[in-house]
């Protein structure tokens, strides 16, 4: 979502081989097919932390 947006701002040039967020963006897509978007891992996460019925000691709520 994050590098959408900053491809937005940045329009065609942030695709561009000069531009630092050309990788950016592609290393990006590359976690999101490995690991699934963030939608995904905030389901997963939610999850296990139901199943648990516990808070990890450290967590910020």
């Amino acid at each position: 979502m994050t590098s959408r947006a900053c491809l937005q701002v940045c329009g065609a040039i942030g695709l561009t081989s000069e531009h630092r967020l050309g990788g950016h963006v592609k290393r990006v897509r590359v976690l999101d097919a490995l690991y699934g978007d963030w939608r995904t891992s905030t389901q997963e996460i939610g999850m296990t932390l139901l199943q648990r019925e516990t808070i990890p000691a450290g967590a910020r709520i």
